[in-house]
């Protein structure tokens, strides 16, 4: 019969933090982080566990998943979490100094900061988002993403 696989998937924001100003920031380097993270990967092969690093919406934004799903099996179980955690402390390897990564998938200040809360700065505004209080750099490089919001603001037909 069939085989029952699983996966799970977290998805952790990439933040600046000024501790001297006490702010926090979104952090644009998602995809620097990730392929990094993913080139590192490639050298752990040989392992048995391991993660994949994938993009999400967001360019601060990063996707992990267990590089191999999960069966069916009560001994999976116990897997989960040891994936999870290494998942955490590979991410950690990535990060800048100043930088944090936690679980969280949005960003509550976002668009609520007098600019759009970036490191670096983006301008707020731009052909993809026609966004009055977030710029189309915080959106991840990759053509699906710009193209998503693109198509959602055309069959809702207006901003």
């Amino acid at each position: 019969g069939d085989e029952l696989l699983w996966g799970d998937e977290i998805e952790y924001g990439v933040f600046t933090v000024d501790h001297e100003n006490k702010k926090i920031r979104l952090s644009l380097r998602a995809k620097e982080v990730m392929d990094e993270l993913n080139e590192k990967e490639e050298s752990h092969a040989h392992r048995v566990e391991g993660c994949n690093w994938v993009p999400e919406y967001g360019g601060w934004m990063v996707e992990a998943t267990p590089n191999r799903p999960y069966s069916g099996y009560t001994t999976d179980l116990l897997r989960v979490e040891r994936n999870m955690r290494l998942r955490r402390k590979r991410l950690l390897t990535a990060l800048k100094e100043n930088e944090i990564a936690p679980t969280v998938s949005t960003f509550p200040l976002l668009g609520a900061m007098g600019d759009d809360g970036s490191v670096p700065p983006t301008k707020v505004g731009g052909p993809v988002t026609l966004s009055d209080y977030i710029g189309d750099g915080i959106i991840n490089p990759h053509p699906r993403f710009g193209t998503l919001s693109a198509n959602i603001r055309k069959r809702r037909g207006e901003k």
